[in-house]
């Protein structure tokens, strides 16, 4: 662990007024899943926590919010984007973190914890700073040091840690890249998600069937980068439904996708598939047995590149750049666009399967007692 000296405009009452309660900002389902084990943590400590939904993901319906004994969501600030397009975001950005700045209490005793690189997390981490909270940054210091890849999740990111008083970073690398910036870093070890994944365990029941009673793959698309890069997209999905006649595919279609298929055309093309099952974006517990039971992953999601690096999952990585390096080189490969590679994984995908990841960490324990302690 690194200290660092407190900004000059930070925390006017910091010394006089401690925080005694921790409230979570959280936009997305995604951020949901990763935060829930620390809030367990602090319920176990009988900390009093509270959550702030920017409505980013209508995370109201979540499951785990039934995991909680005490915690709730105290303040919804919106119902989300009226459409999935990056026009309406920003729109729905700016007139949410404007509401925030109106309905969110002064925070001069209080804590406030976002997560990872969403423009919530930004706009949390913004807000939070101007109401005089406490921020601390959970999944802190990831970095591609490309501005457009990921986009806009680099930018989210390092505005982000521009307010930020306590940094989590999930490893060293993550730590170091935060260089001098100000604020507390801690390296938690692993990412919150490991946790996730041991909860998963324990507290899912034998669920849903196998959605097909043979192996199958797992195909996620869905960052705007890709989507964007229309003859990207399009070589892609070929590659997916070839690929299906060997072994099933379980397509996990995010609306986005969905219009971007429509566009070119290729939507029908995947529908008729009859190797191919399409499931809408899923609730975490049931995602997690469905990809428990894939061969292999092929995915632009870094939250689903650490979920198969701890599963010791195949996986290969549709991006050029990722900010994560849990599992390259190891089980996780970077396709990088290379019509060679993704060959290559898709006929010996095997040889990249390995054991799961076993640790006596638990990074959401260490992130919990930080915050009492910073209490």
């Amino acid at each position: 662990m690194t200290k660092s000296k407190i900004r000059p405009l930070e925390r006017v009452a910091m010394t006089k007024n401690k925080a005694q309660v921790i409230d979570f900002w959280i936009g997305t389902e995604a951020e949901l899943i990763k935060v829930f084990p620390v809030i367990l943590e602090l319920e176990a400590k009988n900390q009093n926590c509270s959550i702030i939904s920017t409505g980013q993901n209508p995370i109201w319906n979540s499951p785990l919010l039934k995991l909680f004994k005490a915690t709730k969501i105290v303040k919804t600030l919106s119902t989300g984007p009226k459409k999935k397009t990056s026009m309406s975001l920003l729109f729905w950005f700016i007139s949410t973190f404007f509401k925030s700045l109106a309905v969110i209490d002064p925070g001069a005793n209080r804590i406030l914890v976002v997560h990872g690189d969403t423009i919530s997390t930004m706009m949390g981490a913004v807000a939070g700073w101007i109401k005089r909270y406490q921020i601390a940054h959970v999944e802190a210091g990831l970095r591609s040091f490309n501005y457009f890849k990921p986009f806009p999740e680099e930018i989210d990111r390092v505005i982000t840690s521009i307010f930020v008083d306590y940094h989590f970073c999930p490893n060293q690398s993550a730590l170091q890249n935060l260089g001098s910036r100000s604020g507390e870093k801690t390296d938690t070890l692993a990412n919150t998600l490991l946790d996730s994944l041991n909860s998963y365990k324990k507290i899912s029941g034998p669920g849903q069937s196998p959605p097909f009673d043979r192996p199958y793959f797992v195909f996620v698309l869905h960052r705007q980068e890709n989507l964007f890069d229309l003859d990207f997209v399009n070589q892609m999905v070929e590659a997916v439904i070839s690929k299906s006649n060997e072994i099933p595919c379980v397509f996990i279609l995010h609306e986005p996708t969905e219009a971007k298929l429509k566009e070119l055309n290729k939507l029908d093309q995947v529908l008729s598939s009859k190797n191919i099952k399409i499931f809408p974006r899923l609730p975490y517990f049931e995602f997690m047995q469905i990809l428990t039971r894939a061969e292999f992953l092929i995915t632009d999601g870094g939250s689903n590149q650490e979920e198969a690096f701890y599963m010791g999952l195949p996986c290969l990585v549709m991006r050029t750049e990722t900010e994560r390096n849990e599992g390259l080189n190891h089980n996780v490969i970077l396709e990088r666009k290379n019509l060679d590679k993704i060959k290559a994984f898709f006929q010996d995908y095997n040889k990249f399967r390995k054991e799961p990841l076993i640790t006596k960490e638990s990074p959401s324990l260490i992130i919990a007692e930080k915050l009492i302690s910073s209490l």
